[in-house]
């Protein structure tokens, strides 16, 4: 039984910043909740491709800095009218499938 929430929060430090789970802001000591955690998913799923999935490595894969600078109105103009252009559409079909399906 695990009855504190203190066991997966992380501890945050001016100087450090976010510590990981399980590190003890004041000696630097790192405790064993991350492993406990994963042994405690895999026991509640009973599947061992989770041990597969915590060998598995992350690699991130940064944006090109000027391709973000020449094309950020463009997405921002794109995520911002086209969700908006959709929404009118749906609303204009719909008040038309209305008109015809009560005119008749």
């Amino acid at each position: 039984v695990a009855s504190s929430a203190s066991l997966i929060t992380n501890a945050v430090t001016q100087k450090d910043g976010s510590l990981p789970m399980g590190m003890n802001p004041y000696t630097h000591y790192q405790f064993a909740n991350r492993e406990f955690f994963a042994n405690c998913l895999e026991w509640l799923a009973g599947n061992r491709a989770i041990l597969a999935s915590r060998s598995k490595e992350f690699r991130l894969r940064l944006l090109d800095h000027t391709r973000v600078t020449t094309e950020k109105f463009r997405w921002q103009l794109i995520n911002l009218v086209v969700p908006i252009l959709a929404v009118l559409l749906m609303a204009l079909l719909l008040q038309a499938l209305r008109r015809y399906r009560f005119t008749r």
